[in-house]
């Protein structure tokens, strides 16, 4: 796989952590689509892994979120498209979840909406 041999060769010069693409951006409307299967993404998340190096993903909509799930992610970045679903199996498996809020933000503002906290 091009992907572990990528994780190889960063873990070898140095990195700490990998972050990977799992899905693309909402940037000019474009729905995110995922850029990396469950497969490949357990091979990525396995070789750092062995390695003792952690791996975060970029991951937009349900279908990048629940890949990178799946493939035992250590942290999510964004995660824009988060289902109550989505966010219980975050916090069942221990996941870190870093949401980028000025894209909620903008999301709930511009459909009229507000955002409400809860602890």
């Amino acid at each position: 796989w091009e992907c572990v041999s990528a994780v190889r060769k960063v873990i070898r010069e140095g990195a700490t952590v990998i972050k990977v693409y799992a899905s693309g951006g909402f940037a000019a409307g474009n729905r995110p689509l995922p850029n990396l299967t469950v497969e490949e993404l357990k091979a990525i998340v396995g070789e750092g892994h062995r390695a003792g190096v952690k791996v975060t993903a970029h991951a937009y909509g349900e279908e990048a979120l629940n890949n990178v799930i799946d493939a035992g992610i250590d942290s999510i970045e964004h995660g824009i498209g988060l289902t109550e679903d989505i966010a219980e199996r975050i916090r069942k498996k221990g996941i870190f979840y870093i949401p980028t809020l000025s894209v909620y933000l903008a999301e709930k503002t511009a459909r009229g909406g507000l955002i409400s906290c809860r602890g």
